[in-house]
């Protein structure tokens, strides 16, 4: 058996009311929550207040039924990574110059939020998080673009 030292304790507690708060604002009531937990609602609401640890497989239910695409960034976050969504559309033409177009934009936007923040030879710590999110709009961008390409390809379609 794992301990938990209190700093994840206090992580797992704020990452499990975390991901009911985002569930309630993609539209779940508890109700719906409770269903999806097999709980009742005084039972769900200790994990709500965190009087009851979530066990995981309840937590990927709940994560997972809401897609709750916030708490996976904030985990990711964590462990120094980043999630990128990958949106469904349509794979015509005016499609993918959308797409490369808003790649070339992004990336654009990193090399111009590095310019500019070297321009007076220092590199804040502030201009490097604002640079980290232009990385990582960026990274959404490509990824997005590989996706369509992706499936077109899993679908055998020619434009």
């Amino acid at each position: 058996m794992v301990i938990l030292t209190k700093n994840y304790k206090e992580l797992t507690e704020f990452i499990q009311e975390r991901t009911i708060i985002v569930a309630h604002h993609n539209g779940f009531t508890n109700e719906m929550l409770s269903a999806i937990l097999g709980k009742s609602e005084s039972s769900y609401k200790k994990y709500y207040y965190n009087e009851s640890a979530m066990p995981l497989e309840q937590f990927f239910g709940v994560l997972f039924e809401t897609n709750a695409v916030e708490i996976l960034s904030l985990m990711a976050k964590r462990m120094h990574c980043v999630v990128v969504p990958l949106p469904k559309s349509s794979s015509t033409t005016a499609d993918y110059l959308k797409k490369s177009a808003k790649v070339l934009k992004e990336t654009g936007d990193v090399v111009g939020a590095i310019g500019k923040s070297l321009a007076d030879g220092k590199y804040t710590l502030r201009e490097k998080k604002n640079t980290l999110e232009q990385v990582d709009d960026a990274i959404s961008a490509l990824a997005a673009l590989r996706e369509r390409l992706s499936a077109d390809i899993k679908a055998g379609e020619d434009e």
